[in-house]
């Protein structure tokens, strides 16, 4: 009888530690999907930036061209000019 007992204890430990390994895989399902869900937002957040840079880059090429556009001027405006003498009187 008292075999009997022990065996019918550990049978009881076997579905404990298979509950606790399910807890655990569902566990580590759980902590998957969050992860998947965070690395698709990063994606996202990454391709938003991504197309920042790109604009931005695309900003300073177009300030640089007008830079050189009022340099030419400036430098247009500033050279001298020959001071012509009118008729003698």
């Amino acid at each position: 009888m008292i075999d009997e007992l022990r065996r019918a204890s550990d049978r009881r430990i076997v579905p404990e530690k298979l509950a606790a390994w399910e807890d655990k895989l569902a566990q580590q399902r759980a902590l998957i999907q969050v992860l998947q869900i965070e690395e698709r937002r990063m994606v996202t957040e990454n391709a938003v930036l991504l197309k920042r840079i790109l604009e931005a880059e695309t900003e300073v090429e177009r300030q640089k061209r007008h830079n050189a556009r009022l340099i030419t001027e400036r430098d247009r405006a500033m050279k001298p000019v020959a001071l012509l003498r009118g008729p003698k009187s």
